[in-house]
């Protein structure tokens, strides 16, 4: 098994982008409220700068205690670019599973 280490910060600004375009859309269900979309965007990017004022990166800091929401759909879209493909039986033969 390969060990892949994930970048959750990019993965955050991808989903922060696509949440300010109107880009990251979902179904109408239940399960889509507004506690879930409070955890979608419950943290903001601050900029990190060096003592001569430079801007050297950023960090995410929470907005409300929970955003489990927003590392689920992280963890989805590394996962979706890990398979890199939506076709379902070529992704069962990259990990040695047979056609359906």
């Amino acid at each position: 098994m390969t060990l892949l280490l994930i970048d959750t910060n990019v993965g955050k600004q991808r989903v922060a982008d696509r949440v300010h375009e109107h880009r990251l859309h979902f179904p109408v269900a239940d399960w889509a409220h507004e506690e879930f979309f409070e955890q979608l965007v419950a943290e903001e990017a601050r900029p990190i700068w060096d003592p001569a004022g430079i801007r050297v990166g950023q960090k995410w800091v929470k907005q409300r205690p929970r955003n489990e929401i927003l590392d689920l759909v992280v963890l989805n879209y590394a996962a979706r670019q890990i398979r890199a493909t939506t076709d379902l039986n070529a992704y069962r033969q990259q990990v040695g599973l047979p056609p359906v």
